[in-house]
């Protein structure tokens, strides 16, 4: 009925990819692995800067699903060379741990390679939080600038 449905719609959990050593698979009895076990059977928590991974895939659309909170922060995506984007991972709701994801749209239906790049870079986190009037009450909870995540949905097909 839509010629740009779905259909060859996926899901490429991250233990399908070449990340690399940044990155850290929770263990099942870690207090967000049980959280979100239902919906997210393995989490990738990366905590330091340079975690990276890069999917090169034939399609339009990639997505990641992730978590966001307190301790996550700022990743950078390259897709194809070009200028990186840096995509926050923390927003005025990272009070709490949620599953969440993000996009990268309206690319052509072509082979694509794209880069997702934890920087580590450090912002203002209660400024954000301000905007809810959410006072970080222990600055300890909010240390950090990583990423959790779990998989890639991609529309289109996976490359080696």
């Amino acid at each position: 009925m839509e010629k740009d449905n779905w259909e060859s719609a996926q899901i490429v959990p991250l233990s399908k990819l070449k990340i690399n050593a940044g990155w850290e698979l929770l263990s099942p009895d870690n207090e967000l692995s049980q959280k979100f076990v239902k919906y997210m059977p393995a989490l990738y928590r990366a905590n330091s800067p340079g975690a990276a991974f890069t999917v090169k895939f034939k399609g339009g659309i990639l997505g990641v699903y992730d978590v966001i909170g307190p301790k996550t922060g700022i990743v950078e995506v390259t897709v194809d060379g070009k200028k990186p984007i840096e995509i926050y991972r923390f927003d005025k709701w990272s009070n709490n741990y949620r599953k969440n994801t993000f996009f990268i749209k309206d690319l052509s239906d072509d082979i694509h390679e794209v880069s997702f790049h934890v920087t580590g870079k450090e912002f203002d986190k209660s400024e954000i939080l301000k905007k809810r009037n959410i006072t970080i009450a222990n600055s300890e909870d909010y240390n950090g600038f990583g990423w959790i995540a779990n998989s890639l949905l991609l529309v289109g097909e996976l490359m080696d």
